[in-house]
């Protein structure tokens, strides 16, 4: 009689029986190939050995992919950073497999004893210390690579603590002339760059303010062609989103506007210099956020011309009508697409709209944004106009870089900008989407109140212990001024207005004090205060692009300046020593 092998999941308990056609001697007949045969109620199944899936047949015929795997975190304990990895590979599939690790880029010596390896790797004084694990075999099987970053700090990074600097790349310092390369039209590129970034940081410019985690301008190569009087030197207009090592061939040999299409934009430098950026802040314990442009492409990107149909209305001939700001009739622009079709609308005629309703769009560019952090060693996302991407993909980007970051204890932070109230802002925050957005409700209260002379702050007080709460464990980053505003320092003089370039250089007593008064309520409320690059001293400027003027430095700041620019380098000093701050 046939043995029946009855499964009880829910508890674990396995029962043996006969049915009345089989004898308990009678072997399971199924042929399961790498298994064994059982019978589950009334029907044979295999169950199949380590390292093999079940095919369309039931059978056990499909080889598991060989996985790296964290068996133990890595710890560090006197500079020495210990952490072991396991080649996970049931069915051998890897013939000869061998396993390489890096460290921050180079070779790192370590024993293999079969599938395994026990990393102790004395890193000195060295701050980060970011290993990449990949595989290596005679056959040419593909593994994902692990990537294991470790902090090496006396005292655990706390993002709360952390006061945010964004640096505007080509507005900032130009480190080197000679990649300026400028297309003398209005809008122009004004040489800012990795190098004059990074000399900054060595000169202790944001220690010496408090800031420990700096956010810099998207880092992908832009069209290099001018689109009516301006350029991409905001860094929004990509046309490498996408790149990586697997998709490296698809922008090979290509250019914009006779410019050869690089990974890194050629304007703020190369690869390497991004690296040494990186590198000089890490050194001195700074957080690095970039700027993720995940929206949309230039039109003469690669992806857009070798794949039209990953974009919304790639084959609509009327493009007025799919913008998201587009005229109407009378000749006057028309805002309706902005919320009628936020998802699907092209920001202007010359940005297609990836359409991340296709599994594979979504798939190709969470690659790229995996590639980023694992190349240039990177802390964190700041994520470009959340609201216009479906959260599908929101979630697949976050899932997919803690999925990244399971051999680590560190958390790669990602902040979104969703320039819109409380209730749409919130949409995209939790365990599985973003950590957290800037809070452009608490910003619009702040510029009704301080930054407004006739503001009535109890108006202030009355917001701030609800707008607390509103977001949950959510760390949202709040701030006085963007790129996409008029300058504080220009709000509080009643100059936001004015046309590009018409502001007076602001130099009344009052306008500062206002200034300062609004830095020492952001700096010692919680969250994670934003600093615009600038608004520490009170750069001038009305709206969009008057508010992207180039930085002032040193003997450049008027007196009044100079003050505000002291108290903040206070106050954030101030912030690090006293939690209640924070």
């Amino acid at each position: 009689m046939r043995k029946l092998w009855l499964i009880l999941p829910l508890c674990g308990i396995v029962l043996m029986g006969c049915d009345d056609s089989h004898e308990t001697e009678a072997p399971c007949d199924k042929a399961c190939g790498h298994g064994s045969c059982y019978v589950q109620v009334t029907q044979e199944a295999c169950m199949c050995d380590d390292g093999y899936l079940k095919d369309a047949d039931g059978t056990c015929t499909i080889a598991k992919a060989p996985e790296l795997k964290v068996v133990s975190k890595p710890q560090v304990k006197n500079n020495v950073v210990t952490f072991d990895v396991q080649l996970i590979d049931g069915a051998g599939v890897a013939q000869s497999p061998k396993i390489v690790i890096t460290r921050n880029g180079s070779a790192l010596n370590f024993e293999q004893k079969g599938l395994s390896v026990s990393v102790s790797d004395n890193i000195g004084t060295t701050k980060k210390a970011s290993y990449t694990i990949s595989l290596t075999s005679s056959n040419g099987v593909e593994v994902d690579p692990l990537f294991i970053p470790v902090w090496n700090e006396e005292t655990k990074f706390d993002w709360r603590d952390g006061v945010l600097y964004f640096a505007f790349i080509d507005r900032f310092n130009n480190g080197n002339p000679a990649n300026d390369n400028k297309l003398n039209i209005q809008y122009d590129w004004y040489g800012g760059d990795f190098a004059g970034l990074k000399a900054k940081v060595e000169s202790n410019y944001f220690t010496d303010l408090g800031v420990n985690v700096l956010w810099i301008s998207s880092i992908s190569m832009n069209t290099q062609k001018a689109a009516g009087k301006s350029c991409g030197y905001h860094s929004y207009w990509p046309i490498t989103t996408g790149y990586s090592d697997k998709t490296a061939s698809m922008f090979e040999g290509a250019s914009s506007n006779g410019v050869p299409i690089t990974p890194i934009e050629p304007h703020f430098g190369t690869l390497e210099e991004l690296k040494e950026l990186v590198k000089a802040c890490h050194d001195r314990g700074i957080r690095v956020l970039v700027d993720f442009a995940a929206n949309h492409v230039a039109d003469d990107s690669p992806v857009f011309l070798q794949h039209p149909e990953w974009f919304n209305y790639s084959d609509y001939q009327d493009r007025d009508s799919i913008l998201c700001e587009g005229p109407t009739e009378n000749g006057e622009l028309s805002q309706k697409n902005w919320d009628r079709i936020p998802e699907t609308c092209w920001f202007s005629d010359n940005l297609p709209d990836f359409n991340y309703e296709i599994p594979e769009v979504r798939q190709f560019t969470l690659e790229h944004a995996r590639w980023l952090i694992r190349t240039t060693d990177i802390d964190g996302f700041r994520l470009d106009a959340v609201k216009h991407m479906p959260i599908q993909f929101i979630k697949e980007l976050r899932s997919g870089i803690d999925e990244m970051f399971t051999g680590s204890d560190e958390i790669f932070y990602i902040v979104g900008e969703t320039f819109d109230g409380e209730w749409k802002i919130k949409q995209y925050i939790g365990d599985d989407m973003l950590h957290g957005q800037f809070d452009f409700p608490l910003y619009n209260t702040l510029r009704g109140t301080i930054m407004n002379g006739d503001g009535k702050f109890w108006d202030l007080k009355d917001f701030v212990p609800n707008n607390d709460r509103t977001y949950g464990n959510a760390l949202m980053s709040t701030f006085l001024g963007n790129h996409d505003v008029a300058r504080a320092i220009s709000h509080i003089h009643h100059d936001s207005e004015l046309k590009y370039h018409e502001n007076p250089e602001v130099t009344d007593t009052w306008a500062y004090r206002q200034l300062r008064l609004a830095w020492v309520f952001l700096l010692t409320s919680p969250m994670l205060p934003m600093i615009y690059y600038g608004d520490e001293y009170g750069l001038e400027g009305a709206n969009d692009p008057d508010n992207r003027r180039m930085m002032e430095f040193d003997n450049q700041l008027n007196d009044e300046q100079r003050k505000t620019i002291e108290l903040v380098r206070k106050l954030g000093t101030l912030r690090h020593k006293h939690p209640a701050l924070w």
